[in-house]
């Protein structure tokens, strides 16, 4: 009788289950920024969000699942960004400026969010199942609108303008994931500070560039 009791206080919804939701995705991504996803358990999650162990099991049954909740809400943050960069584009801000807009804002969001990065990029290249939902919006600096938006105005085909969106996708990602003394050896400065403005410039040319 004990254990059917327990089993139905496992499985019985939460109230408020939207925001309790949130908040347990909220807490893993802070947890995860913080220390890493190898130092992740839900008994963790559930410390740091304020709910039993058996309601962050009813929304995520493994550490895995809560993993890839945190990428699915890494990616929506940038589809709202990517859409910022459409809604302004009809507004009259010239395509190219707005994807290079994008580009930084995505970068300083990205290093905001190391870790998940770089959770990203290893899933990606081991082939990890983790990545299967929503992996063609990855960084979603693609957005394939705005490639074949900005395609109208420049003496690009969309293919191409697809895969210069995908390429810089790439190394907004491979950036944001060195660590502070790591992107300082690449760029060449002490200063952390100095080496995320070097690099935010260059792919911010480099985008230019490409779609110029």
């Amino acid at each position: 009788m004990a254990t059917a009791k327990r089993s139905r206080q496992r499985v019985e919804r939460p109230r408020d289950s939207a925001e309790t939701f949130e908040r347990i995705v909220d807490r893993a991504m802070t947890l995860i920024a913080d220390e890493g996803a190898k130092e992740l358990s839900l008994r963790r999650v559930a410390a740091a969000s304020q709910c039993s162990l058996g309601t962050v099991q009813y929304y995520f049954p493994s550490k895995d699942a809560l993993i890839d909740s945190c990428l699915k809400r890494q990616n929506d943050l940038l589809i709202r960004r990517g859409e910022h960069a459409l809604a302004e584009i009809a507004s009259g801000k010239a395509p190219i400026d707005a994807a290079v807009d994008l580009v930084k804002d995505a970068f300083r969001h990205c290093c905001g969010s190391r870790q998940l990065v770089r959770l990203r990029l290893i899933a990606i290249m081991q082939g990890d199942s983790l990545t299967q939902d929503g992996q063609e919006r990855f960084l979603y600096i693609e957005n394939r609108k705005l490639a074949d938006l900005v395609a109208t105005v420049v003496p690009l085909e969309a293919s191409e303008a697809r895969l210069v969106a995908q390429s810089v996708s790439s190394l907004v990602a491979r950036y944001a994931a060195f660590d502070a003394d790591e992107l300082c050896s690449v760029v060449g400065t002490t200063k952390h500070s100095e080496a995320l403005a070097a690099v935010e410039k260059h792919l911010a040319r480099m985008t230019r560039r490409l779609l110029s």
